[in-house]
């Protein structure tokens, strides 16, 4: 309603790509806070990441967080795409960390982590599994088989 109004009281047509834009990533962070209250409402989530390389090779991390809803519902929210030069335990730590400061999240409030079958995320030694339990011990592993799903399918 706020925006139909403001988009109303002129005579401007709004279709610049500039202020396209900026009404994308003005949208786009209206759902993003959206989504952090339902996560923090929910007390617990969990993590889902993934590392992926893009056409231009490029690579990059997907960022899900899951939550089970007070009438346990399980709901999956994706909140992005983010561009790493490494895709290290480390560094996908650090993005994880980042992401998780970026939201106002905090490490204990986690109770689940979820990557692919990768010896740099699911390692039990040095992977980022091992980097989030040093950190948050009550955080369980669960491995993702949504990937070998889709490969069957």
């Amino acid at each position: 309603p706020k925006l139909k109004s403001w988009l109303n009281h002129s005579n401007y047509k709004w279709i610049s790509p500039v202020i396209v834009n900026e009404m994308l990533e003005i949208m786009c962070h209206n759902v993003l806070c959206t989504l952090v209250r339902e996560i923090k409402e929910a007390v617990y989530y969990s993590v889902i990441i993934d590392e992926t390389t893009d056409i231009t090779t490029q690579e990059q991390v997907s960022f899900c967080f899951c939550i089970a809803t007070e009438d346990m519902c399980v709901e999956e929210f994706f909140f992005g795409f983010y561009e790493t030069e490494s895709t290290t335990a480390k560094s996908l730590f650090s993005i994880l960390k980042d992401v998780l400061c970026q939201f106002d999240l905090s490490l204990d409030r986690c109770c689940g982590q979820c990557y692919d079958g990768a010896s740099n995320v699911a390692g039990h030694l040095s992977g980022v599994q091992a980097l989030v339990k040093a950190e948050e011990p009550r955080v369980v592993y669960v491995h993702c088989f949504a990937r070998v799903v889709n490969l069957v399918v």
